[in-house]
C-alpha cells in the first residue's frame, strides 16, 4: 500500500495524532509516519518523554485510539539478543 493510499484511509490528521500521542506520553514529538501495521493504518509518533526515554506511540489513523506504545530502548535490547 502506497503512502498515498494510507493517507486516503486516515480519518485523523498528523496534527491530531501528535496531540493524542502527547496526551499519553508527555514530552516532545519527533518524527511522525503513516504506516500499515498488520492491515491497520496507523500514525507512528516518536516522542521523547520527559524522563529522556524515546517512545514510539502507534495511533489508529481511523479511530484515533492508541494501539500501543513501544519504548525504543526495549526494542534496541531485543535486537542485541
Amino acid at each position: 500500500m502506497s503512502k498515498n493510499d494510507l493517507a486516503k484511509k486516515a480519518k485523523i490528521t498528523k496534527e491530531d495524532s501528535i496531540k493524542i500521542a502527547l496526551e499519553k506520553v508527555p514530552g516532545t514529538a519527533g518524527d511522525v509516519e503513516l504506516e500499515n501495521e498488520d492491515g491497520t493504518v496507523v500514525y507512528a509518533v516518536e516522542v521523547k518523554a520527559k524522563d529522556g526515554s524515546k517512545q514510539d506511540v502507534k495511533i489508529d489513523a481511523q479511530s484515533g485510539k492508541v494501539i500501543k506504545i513501544d519504548n525504543e530502548r526495549d526494542e534496541q535490547d531485543n535486537k542485541k539478543e
